[in-house]
């Protein structure tokens, strides 16, 4: 298993480029706009990338009985497949508030939330979080409660 900041193929340090270029994933194949790659070359898409670590985003989420995201977090990024520049963090935010707030009582659809934060998260521009100021986080903290499925509007509204 690479650490988390290296290459998923050879363990190269990752490089991040100015701007976008357009990249092959190593795995499958697909032509897509990145500003990131390793050393020796290689991209992976976010698609490739993330599905592990999205695995264990739910698989966590929905056996956690925890209430506290915060500590819902600490133990997904403890998994190997969640990597420190990865897309999964895209989803990994969000993720953690909509379990805690099941854990805290309120009635939702955890499976079918946590599939439409994947669905948003995987709207995130590859390698954006390098190549902007923002911290992409904070943008996950507000999908939750402006994910368009009633259970989950039920989650953040006063009790």
């Amino acid at each position: 298993m690479p650490a988390k900041e290296e290459c998923l193929l050879c363990h190269a340090p990752l490089v991040y480029l100015p701007k976008q270029e357009e990249m092959a994933c190593a795995l499958c194949g697909g032509l897509f706009p990145s500003n990131a790659r390793c050393e020796q070359g290689h991209y992976v898409c976010d698609t490739c990338h993330r599905k592990q670590g999205l695995a264990a985003i739910r698989r966590i989420c929905l056996a956690t009985t925890s209430r506290n995201p915060w500590a819902i977090a600490r133990e997904i990024m403890e998994d190997p497949f969640i990597y420190m520049h990865g897309p999964e963090h895209h989803v990994l935010v969000g993720s953690c508030l909509l379990a805690a707030c099941r854990n805290a009582g309120r009635e939702l659809d955890l499976p079918e939330a946590l599939s439409e934060m994947e669905r948003r998260g995987g709207q995130v521009p590859n390698g954006i979080c390098a190549a902007t100021p923002n911290a992409w986080a904070s943008a996950a903290l507000t999908a939750p409660a402006n994910l368009p499925l009633a259970p989950i509007k039920r989650a953040f509204l006063p009790a």
